[in-house]
């Protein structure tokens, strides 16, 4: 079950669990902790889907920073801490039944958490080679444009950006597949034009290609474990 989904199922049993609590002991309730508390509960789950927001934003470029993401993630532990803290009119066993879903609430924020990280790390790492491969690619075919003894490895070169370009819009398998099989052959040919592009910007090129091809999936994947 994916984080978030996991996150409103629980919090859907634990806003149960109280109202029935809540509802039996409607003469004893502290009306005023009763609001405080209900009031980080709704915050909670709209931080959380702030937090998600964020995320689909920066995963698409819209957003180009990360500082969102942490005070999200930092606000999000904060409530979920407040939350911890019952309010003084449930007894004893209705804290135990809602404890329990506290616990589970706590533990998939944590592990939102740890998945964010990663998230951060290697979606700034394919950012990164989504910003620079197609320069790093066109350097590479000016210069060996200089020699038209390699004209063959320009065409690859010229047929991997347009694909690459796609893939970066419209990622999916074949795609990958075909971009993989290009980056094969023009290994193949660079043996032949060695002397041609031995400069730090064919390798640089066909790295960051490697790394959109690699990374891609994982972020995609990573991206879809903290959304529903």
């Amino acid at each position: 079950m994916r984080i978030s989904k996991a996150i409103l199922v629980s919090f859907f049993i634990f806003v149960s669990a109280l109202s029935t609590y809540f509802f039996t002991k409607s003469n004893s309730i502290d009306m005023l902790e009763h609001d405080r508390y209900y009031k980080d509960i709704i915050k909670f789950q709209g931080v959380d889907a702030s937090l998600n927001k964020n995320v689909l934003k920066i995963r698409y470029r819209l957003l180009d920073y990360y500082d969102v993401l942490v005070s999200d993630l930092s606000e999000l532990k904060i409530l979920q801490s407040n939350l911890s803290s019952l309010p003084p009119f449930i007894d004893e066993s209705g804290e135990d039944e809602i404890q329990q879903v506290l616990n589970i609430i706590s533990g998939l924020t944590q592990e939102k958490g740890e998945v964010l990280e990663r998230f951060k790390s290697k979606n700034a790492v394919l950012k990164n080679s989504v910003r620079y491969a197609p320069s790093a690619v066109r350097q590479s075919v000016e210069e060996l444009s200089k020699n038209g003894a390699a004209l063959a490895l320009i065409m690859q070169l010229e047929r991997v950006l347009r694909d690459v370009l796609e893939y970066i819009l419209n990622p999916h398998d074949e795609l990958a597949s075909s971009l993989r099989d290009q980056l094969d052959a023009i290994e193949i040919s660079k043996s032949q034009y060695q002397k041609f592009v031995s400069t730090p910007q064919f390798n640089e090129s066909i790295s960051h290609i490697e790394t959109i091809l690699s990374h891609t999936p994982v972020v995609n994947s990573l991206t879809e474990t903290l959304l529903l």
